[in-house]
């Protein structure tokens, strides 16, 4: 897509589960990474909001079981995607059936280990990849460059946890 203005693509992640949802940059790294390095991919999209629903474990706290139920009957509808043109904002929603919530974080602000963050960035790039049955021509989004950006994003994930280390440094240093 040739002679497209320069536009920052905002991509927010979001954890989804029976009783709240939040994000922060425990997750955020992952889209940083994702990101790194992107070209713009037109006009057409402004911002992806990513609801990755998982798991809990162990019992619903006392008086939310009706959430508890209604957010399992609400897994059974996932994946989902939605366009909104107006706002040029996409959204998708997926269940994220390789982690519980209690895995993935320890301590409040230590960061994802490498099995995890390697995991939430392929199941990011593939959520956002929904954008693909999505996007039409006239929306001026080039997802074919958006496809081989996280293509080559998957393909430079870290493989030892010293590497991550260095990805989770450099990421704190431009939110500092």
């Amino acid at each position: 897509m040739p002679n497209c203005a320069k536009t920052v693509l905002r991509i927010v992640p979001w954890i989804v589960t029976y009783n709240g949802m939040g994000t922060g940059s425990v997750v955020r790294v992952c889209i940083d990474f994702l990101l790194t390095k992107a070209p713009s991919f037109g006009t057409g999209i402004r911002q992806i909001d990513i609801y990755a629903h998982c798991q809990t474990r162990g019992r619903s706290i006392k008086g939310l079981n009706f959430m508890r139920n209604r957010f399992r009957a609400n897994l059974l509808t996932l994946p989902k995607a939605w366009f909104k043109r107006n706002e040029r904002l996409f959204e998708v929603a997926y269940f994220s059936r390789l982690c519980v919530l209690e895995d993935m974080f320890g301590p409040k602000g230590q960061p994802l280990n490498l099995r995890y963050f390697c995991m939430f960035c392929q199941e990011f790039a593939s959520a956002m990849l929904m954008i693909e049955d999505r996007i039409r021509h006239v929306d001026r989004f080039d997802v074919a460059a958006f496809r081989k950006h996280i293509d080559q994003r998957l393909n430079e994930l870290p493989d030892k946890e010293s590497k991550l280390r260095r990805i989770h440094a450099r990421f704190a240093r431009r939110r500092a």
